[in-house]
């Protein structure tokens, strides 16, 4: 707490009170309630949406510019599919990550970027529920995005490095005969010039 208090200043460190976040939590509950009534009373909000940024012109609470629960907001604004999407997104994100730290299960440098790069999509989403919106959530979305890419770059490097990984073994050196990723790729590459 001492370190906090030299670190942050008063008001960061009285946002952290208790009583400061059962209030936050009301207003968001609030937020959420908001949305849902004006969503359930328009069937075609259900497949459309509400609209882009419709929290703050449904909203009884004028003092906030957004519901503050993302997934919330992709529900109301932009509709059950869009919700269903974001989900289906998700799990293909979910998917890729467990990929990764199966692949680099024994490479610690690997190991260690891959959990890095979990950790920070974490921070990402409870970061945008805390004090994001959907629409300036483009962090968020590069995590996402930056997963799944690594995941499908490493599997094209695996194939043209002849290395097979199905994504169910965590052995490398299954995959190349006792020589470690690093060794075999550095081999191919020097062989192939």
């Amino acid at each position: 707490l001492l370190l906090a208090q030299k670190i942050l200043g008063s008001a960061e460190i009285r946002r952290w009170d208790a009583d400061v976040i059962a209030g936050g939590t009301s207003v968001r509950i609030a937020n959420v309630l908001d949305l849902f009534n004006a969503f359930l009373h328009h069937p075609a909000a259900w497949f459309i949406g509400l609209g882009s940024n419709a929290f703050t012109a449904i909203s009884a609470a004028n003092s906030e510019p957004y519901s503050h629960v993302l997934f919330v907001d992709v529900l109301t604004e932009l509709g059950i599919p869009m919700f269903i999407l974001l989900f289906i997104i998700l799990s293909i994100t979910t998917r890729d990550a467990r990929w990764l730290f199966r692949r680099f299960a024994n490479d610690p440098l690997g190991r260690a970027s891959i959990s890095v790069l979990l950790a920070l999509l974490a921070y990402q989403i409870f970061l945008v529920n805390k004090q994001g919106y959907l629409w300036a959530a483009t962090s968020f979305y590069f995590y996402v995005v930056a997963i799944t890419r690594l995941r499908l770059r490493t599997e094209f490097a695996d194939s043209e490095s002849d290395v097979f990984f199905d994504g169910e073994s965590t052995s490398q050196e299954e995959l190349t005969d006792g020589v470690s990723f690093d060794e075999a790729h550095y081999d191919s590459e020097t062989q192939s010039r």
